[in-house]
C-alpha cells in the first residue's frame, strides 16, 4: 500500500525509484505519483531513474521534529520497534 511505500522511502532516503521497484514491484510508480501530488516526497531525475526523498511537509504531517533523513530514520526505527530507546 501507499503508506508502506512512503515508510520505505522515508527510512531508506535517498532511494532510487528503481531500487524501490525491486523491493515492492511495479505498483510503486502509482504510489510515487500519489505521494508527489500530496507533496509528501520529492523526486529528482538521476539518469534513467528518480531519486526519492521525503519533502519538508512529511515530518510536519507525521509529527516528526526533524527534517534530517537520519533523524527521520531514527524516529521510524523507534516507532516500529526496529530500535529500542
Amino acid at each position: 500500500n501507499i503508506l508502506k511505500t512512503l515508510a520505505i522511502i522515508a527510512y531508506h532516503q535517498p532511494i532510487r525509484q528503481a531500487d524501490l521497484r525491486k523491493m515492492l514491484g511495479p505498483k510503486v510508480y502509482d504510489h510515487v505519483d500519489v505521494l508527489i501530488s500530496k507533496k509528501l516526497i520529492n523526486s529528482k531525475r538521476a539518469g534513467t531513474t528518480e531519486i526519492l526523498t521525503t519533502s519538508r511537509l512529511f515530518p510536519e504531517y507525521f509529527g516528526i521534529d526533524s527534517t534530517k533523513p537520519e533523524e527521520i530514520r531514527e524516529f521510524l526505527a523507534k516507532k516500529t520497534g526496529i530500535k529500542k530507546d
